[in-house]
């Protein structure tokens, strides 16, 4: 059995995430693509980052229908920083043996694969999977990748938080569940000025 592993912040999660990980599941004949969002990411910094539990309730509605998307909430229910490592070793365990595990790559993370904890044991657990859709360049160091190509596409969860924070819509950029969750709970908005007393 053929197995995509994707994390990530998704912070939130939107139709290019869906894309990349569609792209995955055809190019490399997988069986099943695993979502694990990050409780707290390592490698990023704050940068509104919304609490772990709505996020995972994010992707849930996003891949709700998708019989080929699961979710795994190893990492958003864990109180320490999330390591691709220990969610590796705790997959691993979950399935047979005879298993193969591919890690889905962004861009963006792959520039920073030979950062990450454990990564040589890693690459002995799994085959990193880099879904190229800038086509930068990454340091020399970067372990062996398998290489997907897919066409260039505008669309990162920064941009859906820039969008939110100045009130444009979202709903053609992220499933409708999603862009419902994330109006009734007010995510991503600005936070309103502090009121001040006269001297």
């Amino acid at each position: 059995m053929r197995i995509g592993i994707y994390g990530g912040t998704f912070n939130p999660i939107h139709n290019g995430h869906l894309l990349l990980a569609q792209t995955a599941l055809e190019r490399l004949a997988l069986q099943q693509v695993i979502f694990v969002p990050a409780g707290i990411p390592p490698l990023k910094g704050d940068d509104q980052l919304v609490d772990a539990a709505q996020r995972l309730h994010m992707v849930g509605l996003a891949i709700a229908g998708h019989h080929s998307f699961s979710l795994c909430d190893f990492e958003a229910r864990r109180p320490q920083k999330s390591y691709t490592l220990d969610t590796v070793r705790h997959l691993t365990e979950q399935f047979h043996s005879d298993c193969e595990f591919f890690f889905i790559l962004g861009d963006d993370c792959a520039a920073n694969l030979h950062r990450w904890k454990g990564i040589d044991e890693l690459c002995q657990l799994l085959q990193f999977v880099q879904v190229r859709r800038l086509g930068c360049d990454l340091p020399e160091r970067t372990p062996a990748l398998l290489t997907l190509d897919m066409p260039p596409l505008a669309l990162s969860s920064t941009v859906l938080r820039q969008r939110l924070g100045s009130r444009q819509a979202i709903d053609h950029l992220t499933p409708a569940p999603v862009a419902q969750y994330i109006r009734r709970h007010r995510l991503y908005r600005p936070a309103a000025p502090c009121a001040t007393e006269e001297p």
